[in-house]
């Protein structure tokens, strides 16, 4: 497993920083569930959460996937990943969600899942389709893959999918006909 590298996260790692992301983390997080839901997130899934950060999206999709799934958040910044182990304990759902530090690009693991998701966390990655690309080895083979992400402007509600190079037959639209997304 590679060792996670200093953060180059633009707006830094600091208390304030942290906080803040919680205090966007509580105002996405009805926003994000109900996408996660129609996306297909159900009970007993075992889900990878890339961009972890304070732990936010893990503990969603662990409220999601309950005691019967897995959730794995990774994420560079070690530090926010000790505050968010801290805060599964805290919500009791420790026992199945685990934190790993590690760099995107370079996560390895031999373990399949259900769920490759992600908030906000492609905008901060210089080559988006090449991170997602490489994770798509931890996802099985139909797992689904769901991020939420400021792309473009936010009038322009389109999921991107032929970026990452899949065939015409592996791209599926992960966001339903009723957020008004478009798949190209």
């Amino acid at each position: 497993m590679s060792s996670p590298t200093a953060s180059n996260y633009v707006l830094g790692q600091s208390v304030h920083e942290y906080e803040r992301l919680m205090l966007q983390a509580r105002i996405l997080r009805p926003y994000t569930e109900k996408f996660f839901r129609a996306a297909g997130l159900a009970p007993g899934m075992r889900v990878l959460d890339v961009g972890s950060g304070m732990g936010d999206v893990a503990l969603l999709s662990a409220d999601i996937v309950g005691p019967g799934g897995r959730v794995l958040g990774i994420d560079r910044d070690a530090t926010a990943l000790d505050n968010a182990r801290r805060r599964t304990d805290e919500q009791g759902c420790s026992s199945w969600v685990e934190f790993q530090a590690s760099d995107l690009d370079e996560f390895a693991i031999t373990d399949q899942f259900d769920a490759l998701v992600g908030r906000y966390v492609l905008l901060y990655q210089p080559d988006p389709s090449s991170t997602i690309r490489s994770l798509l080895r931890s996802v099985k083979l139909g797992g689904g893959i769901v991020f939420q992400s400021a792309l473009g402007s936010l009038a322009d509600n389109t999921v991107h999918i032929s970026d990452v190079g899949l065939t015409p037959q592996e791209r599926t639209c992960p966001a339903p006909p009723s957020m008004s997304a478009k798949c190209h």
